[in-house]
């Protein structure tokens, strides 16, 4: 029998949510019946995470804007491969996933959107034009997957897709990649930390709604109480540089470590206390699953992306992503009351099994079935 072709396009410049999501796809479909091939920007922490794969790889940055050049590119690489299935993963991949289906009829095309109320966000005008676009691909779509019920509803209320045609299935995690970490003493050393170090972490792309600079706010007051809290923020993004600017002028840079992220995002995890996320709205449900999964007590901004997973208060200690002095509340609560720590960290785990990649999973290949026989 000859296998399923799929071409998986990302659009991201940044390893964020769409990445994770699309290695997660591709460690757990069976390769004996799938044959993969991915378009994406460069970007050299997924071109490192994808190399046991032996995947077909084109490298190509998609315009915001739908391009002639660029359709007329993906549709020779249609011609000649024969796709059976087109799988896109954020906005600008949707947009050329579906014009691919709009010239290629046999090819069956999915979008799994990045969270839609990043949508609701922009300017005016790039609002309106985003939500045209997206209404006119929708006729090209044969399933939309959604991370939660909220998009899903916004995407119908939108006229983003049919009824029909919209499936929920929820990001996951690797659990065994992210259980029983053992505390990395060298890792430490290496980032200019110590073992009585306190460490509260950080991972998200720098830009307008990761709302990094909260953090930091806290932090100027956390210090003054608790010397021995340190700071550690991974990610990339054009508000990095800025972030640190931010850090040094406050003088707080000496408790701040910034690095890229790492293809080891574990180890990192194992040098932890508190783990915070502080987004503004949307995010990255994966991470918020990685360090939960890694036995981390979180503190997590309430968000469309977070609150179907830290929907009971034991889970996560939450806080509104403009509010300071709630997040230093939270963190000091935390910090000071390691029985606390300790419940959180263990309910936060418990409820993390229930995202396994191996469970959720199985459902993209049903969804893949499906959309093939119809």
């Amino acid at each position: 029998m000859d296998k399923i072709k799929i071409l998986y396009i990302a659009g991201e410049r940044l390893f964020g949510n769409s990445y994770r999501k699309l290695l997660s796809v591709i460690r757990n479909l069976d390769s004996n019946k799938y044959e993969f091939s991915i378009v994406c920007p460069e970007n050299l922490l997924f071109l490192e995470c994808l190399k046991p794969f032996n995947i077909p790889m084109y490298v190509i940055e998609l315009p915001g804007r739908v391009s002639t050049k660029y359709t007329k590119l993906l549709n020779s690489l249609q011609s000649g491969e024969k796709f059976n299935i087109v799988h896109s993963f954020d906005y600008v991949s949707g947009i050329y996933s579906r014009e691919l289906k709009k010239y290629n009829s046999e090819i069956k095309c999915i979008h799994s959107p990045e969270p839609l109320i990043y949508l609701e966000k922009e300017g005016l005008f790039s609002r309106q034009v985003k939500k045209s676009t997206e209404q006119y691909l929708s006729q090209f779509s044969d399933m939309m997957i959604f991370e939660n019920d909220f998009d899903k509803k916004l995407a119908l209320n939108n006229k983003y897709v049919s009824q029909n045609k919209a499936v929920v299935i929820s990001n996951s995690v690797n659990l065994s990649r992210f259980a029983n970490l053992k505390k990395k003493n060298a890792l430490l050393k290496e980032l200019g930390f110590n073992k009585n170090d306190f460490i509260i972490g950080n991972v998200s792309n720098f830009d307008a709604s990761n709302n990094q600079q909260i953090i930091v706010r806290s932090a100027y007051y956390l210090l003054k109480k608790y010397p021995q809290m340190k700071f550690l923020f991974i990610g990339d993004g054009k508000k990095l540089h800025s972030m640190m600017e931010y850090a040094k002028e406050a003088k707080l840079d000496s408790a701040m470590v910034f690095i890229f992220e790492k293809q080891n995002l574990q180890d990192y995890y194992s040098i932890m206390d508190i783990f915070v996320l502080a987004d503004l709205w949307g995010g990255s449900s994966t991470i918020l699953l990685e360090a939960m999964a890694s036995r981390l007590p979180v503190i997590c901004s309430v968000t469309s992306s977070y609150i179907p997973i830290i929907r009971d208060e034991n889970i996560s200690l939450t806080f509104d992503p403009n509010d300071t002095e709630g997040l230093f509340e939270a963190i000091e609560q935390l910090h000071t009351n390691k029985q606390l720590r300790e419940m959180v960290a263990q309910n936060a785990m418990i409820e993390a099994t229930q995202y396994d990649e191996a469970e959720i999973f199985p459902k993209i290949g049903e969804v893949y079935r499906e959309v093939l026989s119809t």
